[in-house]
């Protein structure tokens, strides 16, 4: 907003664009209005214009794992595995695999594209020490922002 009492319709814009990201990952699955919504609009140029902003405000809490990407969302600790995990996430065979896909018969089975170093060996086992404590539940994953506490 400007000195003079101008609002800057760009940066409202943008505000409004990322609320509606926000509702449309964050309604019930069942909510026909915001499914619809989310088919018809959510490839449209604007919004993906600003949906980055979005998953870089936005952390996850994890429910049945299915709408959270594992080594990009922010979901296990204050940054995504991505950055965490930066050797892991050079071998791992799909970038953007959801959570839910990274478990398999109660273990975890994240595909990488060649055998493990050293060093790799050490970050694996280090990441598994993080992901001991992850259960999953039927409710769809929540954003929350990082920015808060309460999200």
């Amino acid at each position: 907003f400007g000195g003079l009492g101008i609002l800057n319709t760009r940066v409202l814009n943008e505000s409004l664009l990322l609320k509606w990201v926000w509702k449309m990952y964050n309604a019930d699955e069942k909510d026909i209005c915001c499914n619809l919504l989310r088919a018809k609009y959510l490839k449209k140029r604007g919004l993906q214009k600003v949906k980055h902003k979005f998953y870089l405000e936005a952390a996850f809490s994890i429910g049945n794992g299915e709408n959270t990407r594992f080594w990009i969302d922010t979901w296990l600790g204050d940054v995504p595995l991505k950055l965490e995990f930066p050797r892991l996430f050079a071998c791992c065979r799909s970038r953007d695999i959801v959570i839910r896909d990274c478990w398999e018969q109660d273990e975890w089975d994240v595909s990488f594209k060649r055998t493990f170093g050293p060093a790799e060996v050490r970050e694996w086992n280090r990441l598994l020490q993080w992901l001991d404590g992850v259960h999953f539940s039927d409710q769809p994953d929540q954003a929350v922002w990082k920015l808060e506490r309460k999200g």
